[in-house]
């Protein structure tokens, strides 16, 4: 996470981060951070893209029932509307191809875990959404497949 907050950094990028509690959650911590930096790298991309100044990045972390919910929300501007519904799809020509692909996988892995993501434009950006499933006392949390995510209080990053 260390490396993350100072990769943005570098670019200008102030970050509000917030949580409640510990959670835990299923799937593998490896790739859920593979995921995240993926939409951090394409969120960053947008910013320098867009040349945008005054670059503020949003992360929630939130519950369901049976869902954590992680919102990352930024003031990039976006992509159009209309290309929100193919945004996660590979074959999408209106996306470079690093984006595209890590777009792509980061669906893929989300999906892996019986989780999913989604994006929708939110006042001055983008908001992501991605939610994967809870540990339940059913489910127990011996599993090697399930891992926690980290624990967190809410703090802000400049």
């Amino acid at each position: 996470m260390v490396h993350i907050l100072l990769f943005l950094k570098k670019h200008e990028i102030r970050v509000y981060f917030e949580y409640r509690e510990q959670q835990k959650a299923y799937g593998y911590s490896n790739e859920f951070s593979q995921v995240v930096l993926n939409l951090l790298t394409n969120i960053r991309d947008t910013f320098v893209n867009n040349e945008i100044k005054d670059r503020k990045l949003f992360i929630t972390i939130n519950e369901t029932t049976d869902h954590l919910v992680a919102e990352i929300m930024d003031n990039a501007g976006g992509p159009e509307p209309e290309l929100l519904s193919k945004m996660f799809d590979a074959s999408d020509s209106n996306w470079s191809v690093d984006t595209k692909l890590g777009l792509y996988i980061t669906k893929v892995i989300l999906e892996n875990m019986n989780g999913s993501i989604t994006a929708d434009t939110f006042g001055e950006g983008t908001r992501y959404r991605l939610s994967i499933p809870k540990i339940t006392s059913r489910m127990g949390s011996s599993d090697s497949q399930y891992e926690k995510l980290t624990k967190c209080k809410t703090h802000t990053k400049k």
